[in-house]
């Protein structure tokens, strides 16, 4: 309770420092009057923690407003509603490829030209761009990357409101003020960021390419977002359907992936090194930061690597169970290191769905253990289930008014469409890393591997395909404002706070009942229930598995007659001829290759790439 104390001190000083400048003159005497408040504390026997959390708190607002302001040089929104300008500057981050040949990245801008005149210039530019004739002789894929130097020139502009987003908001959030959409694009220098960073992004673009050679899309942009963190190449349709079921987080880096990559790095590292001294810790936590930083970095990533690494440290101490301090940590060294991530929508949400899972999941999990096993010995199915339920029910009940105020809309199908669409995941984790690791070594290895990722990744499809074409699954509630907000919030931290206390009192007085009668018990009387064991269950996921995967080959392989499918690529359409002997012969891809991908990636067989991967040669 104390971390929790100190960490929340620290982090709503940097959130009232977003509200209301303090300048360092009354942050230090607020400091001062945290040191008399610890001498009087200490005086009179009593504990240092209010002087401690009033010291954090100024502590906080310091550096919620640092650096100050400063009205040189200018910020490149200062240049926005030019008619056209010349920017030079850094790439800041990992570039991400978009549909056809486009490209976005930010731009931090060093310099601009205006009026033939060059000015120093400071802020973060957001950039979409296609890389010049030149750019594409000179070197390969990725064309652009992080490091480059660029010499931009075209026109700046605010960022646009769009209609069912405020995409401006969201850019301000990251303190991106700015945009230039496809200017003329000149490479000047490059290997100009941290080579650290530089190798990480080097080994993610190596890691993305060999799932694209190994797995048909859209099933591959799917796996690319799953486990790389890279959504921008997902055919828009199916991002929409994620959005309208309430089945975005799935798509979100999180906890459930940096989960499964700890618990199998430690059993590997114990099983290397052995669990003398502890020294086999460290392997975990290389690998947990690296894939942090292979996927992206979000907030929700880093979040569960900084969850992740206290984990350890208590493994390594002996106290790794509590779930609230560590999330409370996590919460004010992200803080600490970028205070704009506070407004971000995605911090937001990560940081509550984790505390509905630590305060909300339990409570609930214990009574649908009950629920399920009744007074009889518990079923080997009653726990993942309960905690499989109590887990999505309480990670959408923390986060339900941040959904609504920031998008409007509530999803009436999510719950079933989360439970349904879990048990993919792991599979997936699996199955995709390993195929992207073999892709690295012998592409024909990754091949094999792939073919198990994509079923499992089908299946996530098809779950999400189905709720999506259920009518009515979307609520508007554009009536959700802050006043709402907050009433939920304090309404829900009472109810939380109001039960723990019931129930301690009901355990110290004996008065805590299991509930009559058991539907678990009763299904199992019906004969309703599947026969239980371990063999017996992983004989027959192998045996589905594979009779899945003979089926599917089967079906889809050739059948002696000639088939041609015209395929709308945007600009006219595109000739996909397929001989009785099988070959496939492509006419016309188009202009957006990745479009492209997407239909041929439905229309030939998961086991046959040979016509779905980048580059594309059109006849």
């Amino acid at each position: 309770m104390t971390l929790i104390l100190m960490a929340g001190s620290w982090v709503t000083g940097v959130y009232l420092a977003t509200l209301v400048s303090f300048p360092w003159p009354s942050v230090l005497l607020f400091l001062v009057a945290s040191a008399l408040l610890a001498l009087l504390l200490r005086g009179r026997g009593l504990t240092l923690l209010p002087a401690l959390a009033l010291a954090l708190l100024s502590l906080g607002a310091l550096r919620g407003s640092w650096p100050p302001e400063t009205g040189y040089p200018l910020p490149i929104q200062a240049y926005n509603g030019a008619e056209r300008i010349t920017v030079e500057g850094v790439v800041s981050s990992d570039p991400q490829p978009l549909g056809g040949s486009g490209w976005r990245f930010p731009l931090s801008v060093e310099r601009v030209r205006a009026e033939e005149e060059w000015r120093e210039s400071r802020g973060i530019l957001q950039v979409v761009a296609r890389p010049s004739p030149s750019l594409v002789a000179a070197r390969e894929e990725p064309l652009f990357r992080y490091g480059d130097r660029l010499v931009l020139t075209g026109k700046a502009e605010a960022p646009p409101v769009l209609q069912e987003f405020d995409y401006r908001e969201y850019l301000a959030r990251q303190g991106i003020f700015s945009t230039m959409v496809y200017p003329e694009v000149e490479l000047v220098g490059e290997g100009e960021g941290n080579w650290l960073l530089e190798g990480v992004y080097s080994v993610r673009y190596r890691l993305s390419r060999a799932l694209s050679q190994a797995i048909a899309e859209p099933q591959n942009s799917l796996a690319q977002a799953l486990l790389l963190g890279r959504q921008s190449t997902m055919p828009p349709e199916l991002t929409q359907a994620f959005r309208d079921t309430g089945t975005s987080h799935l798509l979100a880096i999180s906890g459930l992936q940096v989960g499964v990559l700890l618990g199998l790095s430690i059993a590997f590292s114990r099983w290397l090194l052995g669990a003398r001294r502890q020294l086999y810790l460290l392997i975990p936590l290389l690998s947990v930061w690296a894939y942090a930083g292979i996927s992206g970095m979000s907030p929700s990533v880093e979040r569960a690597a900084i969850m992740g690494s206290i984990y350890l440290v208590g493994l390594y101490l002996g106290r790794q169970n509590s779930i609230m301090p560590a999330l409370a940590v996590a919460a004010a060294l992200m803080v600490g290191i970028q205070p704009r991530v506070l407004s971000s929508v995605s911090f937001q949400l990560s940081f509550t769905a984790m505390a509905g899972l630590a305060l909300l999941a339990p409570p609930m999990e214990r009574w649908l253990r009950r629920v399920f096993s009744g007074e009889e010995e518990e079923s080997r199915w009653s726990q993942p289930l309960a905690y499989g339920i109590a887990a999505t029910v309480a990670a959408t009940i923390a986060t339900l008014p941040l959904v609504a105020f920031y998008f409007q809309q509530l999803s009436l199908v999510g719950l079933p469409a989360t439970l349904l669409a879990l048990p993919a995941n792991v599979p997936i984790l699996g199955t995709g890393l390993l195929t992207s690791l073999l892709g690295l070594v012998n592409q024909g290895a990754a091949e094999v591997t792939g073919w198990a990722a994509w079923l499992s990744l089908s299946y996530l499809k098809v779950v999400i395909e189905l709720f999506d074409a259920v009518p009515g699954n979307t609520l508007r509630v554009g009536w959700m404002g802050t006043p709402l907000v907050a009433f939920y919030y304090g309404a829900l931290l009472a109810f939380v706070v109001g039960r723990s206390r019931v129930e301690r009192l009901g355990a110290a007085r004996g008065r805590l009942q299991r509930p009559a009668g058991s539907a678990w018990r009763a299904l199992n009387r019906a004969g309703l229930w599947l026969p239980q064991g371990r063999v017996f269950w992983m004989t027959a996921a192998l045996a589905l598995l594979s009779a899945a995967t003979v089926w599917t080959a089967a079906l889809t392989r050739p059948d002696g007659r000639l088939h041609v499918t015209f395929l709308d690529v945007g600009q006219g359409d595109a000739a996909l001829i397929v001989t009785p002997g099988g070959r496939q012969v492509l006419i016309d891809g188009g202009p957006d290759s990745r479009r492209l991908l997407t239909l041929l990636g439905e229309r030939i067989p998961f086991w046959d790439h040979a016509g779905v991967r980048l580059p594309l040669t059109r006849l």
